[in-house]
């Protein structure tokens, strides 16, 4: 245990439901990539540029989720060896 009363491994990568939902967000994050593509890949020509913006946001939401869950599998990964 730890000064704070969390096991150790806690303070090293959170608990385990800290990268499941991490993960879970990223999953959902690609699943509003996929959707904002088809969205901008379909859109009338008035709409094509609201459309692509929509998307790169998605593209960005979807790049951070990810930095957030690498980040907590790589602190793992650095505690178990």
């Amino acid at each position: 245990m730890s000064g704070n009363g969390r096991p150790v491994w806690q303070e090293q990568w959170g608990p385990p439901a800290d990268a499941t939902v991490a993960y879970a967000e990223w999953r959902f994050s690609c699943t509003a990539v996929w959707a904002a593509y088809q969205n901008w890949s379909s859109a009338e020509r008035v709409q094509e540029e609201l459309a692509h913006s929509a998307y790169t946001a998605a593209l960005d939401g979807e790049d951070a989720a990810a930095h957030v869950y690498a980040q907590l599998v790589r602190r793992r990964a650095s505690f178990t060896g």
